[in-house]
């Protein structure tokens, strides 16, 4: 045999084994231990930035803003007072070139309630609180791993290696290794279990499966603002995947494909509607920008 047919042997053998992994009925549980596998030196790496306010908020009380309609205000930064913000720069808590009237409050209930979880139950320890965000990270691992299979309903080998080149990306590390990101991984998990409950409600008769994707994604709203970007997928989905039946005319296209979306439509509506009543939002930040009251700064980032 020569050497470039070895080469080729090889390469076949190793194309196989990975065929059969990927196959393998435990793959999507392997990936979501590999993945969680990767990024588990952050548990070693503490508090950091928002973490002590956190900490402070729930153990000493304090608090920079009123919380209406939120727990405890974790994640009320600035409430826009110019004097209590020059106050802050004199301090030098608050850098002295930010905007007087910078305002950073944001609505994420339900997050909050998973960091009370941390801080009462282990407040002394942030390798548990780390450790808590890498399950909501494995966990959501596994729900793309389902929703990818559910999409492809051809071989598992591309939903599997989706999956594979997610864990890879170093895009969401920042989510998993700072533990007041978890709002994101909270809000990826709901947006997930959203698609693929609107997707089963798409392809079969499933009024249980469409009531659940109005659910999650009112639960990925109230987890972070990023669960917004839920209702982008939802209608590519409709524009790739199509009606079930095809419909032909206008009329029909219209209950097809764009009745589906007015549920969500009418909960992203009340959540903006609450979210501005109740004094949530952003202004003066160029990191924080609000695509409500400032879309162009908003497109051009």
């Amino acid at each position: 045999m020569s050497s470039l047919q070895a080469t080729n042997t090889g390469s076949a053998h190793a194309t196989s084994a990975w065929m059969r992994w990927l196959t393998h009925r435990w793959s999507a549980q392997a990936l979501a231990l590999l993945g969680m596998l990767m990024v588990l030196p952050v548990i070693n790496s503490g508090l950091t930035l928002d973490d002590f306010l956190h900490w402070s908020t729930l153990h000493e009380g304090a608090r920079v803003a009123n919380h209406t309609g939120s727990p405890w205000g974790l994640f009320h930064f600035l409430a826009g007072n110019v004097a209590d913000n020059q106050a802050l720069k004199a301090t030098g808590e608050m850098v002295w070139w930010a905007a007087n009237d910078l305002r950073t409050l944001f609505w994420r209930p339900l997050t909050e309630w998973t960091h009370w979880l941390d801080h009462g139950l282990w407040p002394q320890s942030p390798a548990l609180m780390h450790l808590h965000s890498l399950l909501w990270y494995g966990a959501l691992i596994l729900l793309l791993a389902r929703l990818y299979q559910r999409l492809d309903t051809g071989s598992p080998v591309q939903a599997r290696l989706a999956v594979l080149i997610f864990i890879c990306s170093s895009l969401h590390l920042s989510a998993v290794a700072w533990i007041a990101a978890r709002n994101q991984l909270v809000a990826a998990c709901c947006a997930v279990l959203c698609i693929g409950a609107f997707h089963v409600w798409r392809t079969r008769p499933s009024p249980r499966h469409g009531w659940l994707a109005v659910a999650m994604f009112g639960l990925a709203l109230m987890s972070a603002e990023a669960g917004l970007a839920t209702l982008g997928y939802l209608v590519a989905h409709v524009l790739v995947f199509g009606a079930p039946h095809q419909p032909h005319q206008a009329s029909s296209v219209w209950r097809e494909r764009v009745a589906p979306l007015l549920p969500f439509l009418l909960i992203m509506v009340i959540w903006r509607v609450a979210y501005n009543a109740l004094g949530y939002g952003s202004s003066g930040s160029g990191f924080y920008i609000d695509p409500a009251s400032d879309p162009v700064r908003f497109a051009g980032n």
